[in-house]
């Protein structure tokens, strides 16, 4: 019996012994390997992943011009609104800065009628305060 009990710890001894080497085979030829599996994997990796990263540029891309249409659509909104109180206001009779400054430069005509009227009041005033 103890000669069965010695050859079975033997057995398990030789057996995690075999454990331990395979192990120590397994992480050493993947840390020799690790580096030409990067070299290898990298063209790969950057293959599969371009056609995603070009369509993640394309639709930030596309939400900016989704961004500046938006922008556009409320300025052309604004120009409408401005354009319709302008012509508002010149329907009231508001005249805009040219027509006043071509106003300004005509000279105004008064007939005969209004000048002697003006100047009767002119004369009318002068004798108030003498």
């Amino acid at each position: 019996m103890n000669t069965l009990m010695k050859t079975g710890k033997y057995t398990l001894a030789t057996i995690e012994y075999t454990g331990l080497v395979s192990l120590s085979y397994i992480k050493r030829s993947g840390s020799s390997i690790k580096g030409g599996f990067i070299k290898t994997a990298t063209p790969i990796k950057n293959a599969i992943k371009s056609p995603f990263m070009r369509m993640k540029k394309q639709s930030e891309t596309n939400s900016r011009i989704k961004d500046n249409i938006l922008r556009l659509e409320t300025i052309e909104k604004k120009l409408d609104q401005l354009n319709e109180r302008l012509v508002s206001i010149e329907k009231r009779g508001f005249v805009t800065l040219k027509e006043q400054s071509v106003l300004a430069n005509q000279k105004k005509t008064l007939t005969e009628d209004k000048r002697l009227l003006l100047k009767s009041i002119l004369e009318a005033n002068k004798a108030l305060r003498s």
